[in-house]
This record gives structure tokens, sequence and C-alpha cells, in this order.
């Protein structure tokens, strides 16, 4: 927590933790077309607060806390079978760049997407 290309933040509705994202500033990875990126590591809402629109509040929030730092993109890692993240990433323009299986034991991993925004001003 102490890396200041690390920033986490706590999204709260009505005095109750509703969310948390943690991006990482410079981030480029494998099958990334950009540069300048950065990572949406960690970019979670608890269930119960789908329907207030949130989650546009805290994408935007994250999106231009990484454009302020110059990046001209981001990229992440979405579970394939998350498919109410992976239309809301649709919808930002995100598009598909490669796959990872995220090993969560010895024999049992999740299939990711790994997709990337470009920001249409760079």
């Amino acid at each position: 927590m102490q890396d200041p290309e690390n920033i986490y933040h706590i999204l709260y509705y009505n005095n109750k933790a509703a969310g948390y994202y943690k991006i990482i500033l410079n981030s480029p990875y494998e099958n990334c077309t950009i540069q300048q990126i950065s990572n949406f590591e960690r970019l979670y809402l608890q269930k119960e607060f789908y329907n207030v629109h949130l989650g546009q509040q805290l994408f935007d929030f994250n999106a231009n806390i990484i454009k302020e730092s110059s990046r001209s993109g981001i990229w992440l890692f979405m579970w394939k079978e998350n498919q109410r993240a992976f239309n809301f990433f649709n919808k930002k323009s995100f598009i598909i760049i490669g796959s990872h299986d995220f090993k969560i034991s010895e024999n049992l991993s999740n299939p990711n997407h790994q997709m990337q925004l470009r920001f249409k001003e760079f």
C-alpha cells in the first residue's frame, strides 16, 4: 500500500461501503497495444448497489485519475462468465486483447478475458 503507483479507494453510499478499487498507474502488460497504460486490478461493487448506478461513477472517477496521470488507456482481466461486467466494459468500448487463466488452486482456475480501453483524446 506504500507504492505510489498503486491507488486504492473505497466507495461509500449512505454510510455503507459499496465498492472499492485498486489501480496501478504504470502497468504495461503483454498483449497491450498502448505504451502508457494503467491496470484496473480490482474494481468491485457490492450486489446490493447495482441498481444505484454507482458502477458508472466508480469507473468515471478512476478513469479521470488515470487520464490526469497522463496515461493513454486502461487494461484489466475480467472473468469470462461475468456477463454483467462484460456488458459494462463493452459499453465503455473495451476490447478483448487476450486471455488469462486466474489460478485459484493447483487444480482450479477461472478463465479471464484481458480487455483494453484506449482513451479517445490520446
